[in-house]
């Protein structure tokens, strides 16, 4: 507790559970959505007898309500504490919780103190900038330019050209997590890339970064020139992977890297120098840049002090002439592992893991697919029987009511209008009439759109007909969002909730 706030000690046993601990399920209605959008994606997915399936789990959604009467003492007094720590936070705005980096610790500390933090290290005018406009269409149209180039020059395929060629955007936003094993507390930014202009040319999952050395500030240190120089010395490797020229590989690293750009605080900044943590290109450049100079720089590996080097998760020992090895975790290590009592399948709990990396090659061509739902005890498991003696389809599951509603990253929130892959709901301002939607894109490009069928009456939609038979406003400014989804699900909630809105 790093705050100036006392905790009370009920909201300091729920937040040392962490932020992964599940609740008990204690709103039906949320678990019902769930689970029938679960249900309906894996359907669309999987070959599975649809109807005999609905008709099958049918009652079972129907009496879920049930699943909150059957609780232990224990779930009561975690959820007694889960509406204490609810209030109190509700009462004491100015703190924040947040998790520590690279550690299962909660810190908890004064808004203004965070924010104090994270903008002295925005003040390292050699690395940032404060930009007055926000440049995110810019940069659409750049990137769009570009893809125009390459399509026409037949690099890219119409399917690669629709994945890399956003229409709609947001900046990327900054936030720190504490680093409490260092002096003042140490806050190294993060960048989140999700939804930003370049997100789509990312690398997904980068796999390269299996050993680096612990470098101080790595990433703000990579400079972009480096990154293009260390690309040219390894084309030779690189061009078999892709179907790129160099100039036009070059040309559009050099463009998402000098795109990088994001907000805190109601600030935009242009990261003038090196590459953003967090970004998941980020890896790749910094990784590239490290071969370079340990290639070049390093002819031999240095022990520390004691003979001693630590690696990931383990400590060499040189004695002689071997190697001695040692588990490793840092000073940080809070030796806290998920709570027995969170609500998980209980094959998770005991630690029962079992990997497909000793299975035979030749049954790794057929492709395990997987059955994916929520996780409610005593509800979920009777899903088991279905999939017991399949092959080729298993049941997994998905956690949810998870703390971390309370402890997350703070990240600048984002308007109602500047987010997407949402249900969203309009009211009329006139009469009770209201209109449910769904949209992959930026909220406001949606309502916008809306807006402009309605003057120019050129779409039959519910809005449009109800505004020119009535002569009625629709309340724009007041949009609310009903869910955040993506692809399939978002249609079915949509659905539910145009359902749900009908029946009232």
């Amino acid at each position: 507790n790093f705050s100036s706030m006392t905790f009370p000690g009920e909201v300091q046993c729920l937040l040392q559970l962490g932020e992964n601990f599940c609740l008990s399920p204690h709103n039906v209605e949320s678990i019902t959505l769930e689970f029938i959008k679960h249900i309906e994606d894996n359907l669309t997915k999987l070959k599975i007898n649809s109807n005999g399936f609905r008709n099958s789990f049918f009652p079972y959604i129907q009496n879920i309500k049930n699943i909150t009467e059957n609780r232990s003492d224990i779930d009561g007094m975690i959820l007694d504490s889960f509406d204490v720590t609810k209030q109190f936070l509700k009462e004491n705005p100015q703190v924040l919780l947040t998790r520590v980096n690279k550690s299962n610790v909660v810190v908890a500390m004064d808004k203004i103190d965070y924010i104090d933090k994270m903008e002295v290290l925005l003040l390292d005018t050699d690395t940032y900038t404060v930009v007055m406009r926000n440049p995110t269409n810019k940069i659409l149209n750049d990137l769009k330019s570009l893809l125009q180039t390459w399509k026409k020059n037949e690099y890219v395929i119409d399917h690669t050209y629709n994945f890399l060629n956003s229409t709609n955007a947001i900046i990327p936003r900054v936030y720190g997590l504490p680093k409490i094993h260092k002096t003042g507390n140490f806050l190294p930014n993060i960048v989140s890339s999700i939804g930003s202009p370049s997100s789509p040319w990312h690398i997904q999952k980068p796999v390269f970064l299996n050993s680096l050395f612990d470098v101080v500030s790595l990433f703000t240190n990579v400079s972009v020139n480096l990154v293009i120089e260390s690309i040219e010395n390894r084309w030779s490797n690189i061009q078999n992977n892709i179907k790129l020229p160099k100039t036009e590989f070059v040309k559009a690293v050099s463009l998402v890297l000098n795109s990088m750009f994001f907000s805190f605080n109601n600030k935009i900044y242009k990261q003038s120098y090196g590459v953003p943590m967090g970004s998941p290109l980020s890896p790749l450049a910094a990784d590239l840049v490290m071969q370079k100079l340990e290639k070049v720089s390093l002819n031999k590996l240095k022990f520390t002090p004691g003979d001693k080097l630590n690696f990931l998760d383990l400590t060499i020992k040189k004695e002689g002439n071997n190697l001695i090895y040692d588990w490793y975790h840092k000073l940080t290590f809070s030796a806290r592992y998920l709570n027995f009592f969170s609500k998980i399948v209980i094959s998770k709990s005991k630690l029962f893991n079992r990997t497909e990396a000793v299975s035979n090659r030749n049954r790794q061509n057929n492709k395990i697919k997987y059955f994916t739902i929520s996780y409610v005890p005593s509800f979920s498991d009777k899903f088991h029987r279905y999939f017991k003696n399949n092959r080729f389809i298993r049941l997994a599951f998905t956690r949810i009511n998870k703390l971390n509603s309370f402890i997350k990253e703070q990240k600048d929130r984002l308007s109602t209008m500047t987010r997407s892959n949402v249900v969203y709901k309009i009211n009329c301002q006139n009469c009770d009439v209201s209109y449910v939607g769904q949209t992959k894109r930026l909220l406001k490009s949606r309502i916008s759109e809306h807006r402009n069928h309605i003057n120019r009456n050129t779409s039959q939609n519910i809005i449009t007909e109800h505004r020119i038979e009535h002569n009625h406003d629709f309340d724009w400014d007041n949009v609310r969002i009903l869910e955040e989804e993506r692809s399939y699900n978002r249609l079915i909630s949509e659905e539910i909730f145009i359902n749900k809105q009908n029946t009232h």
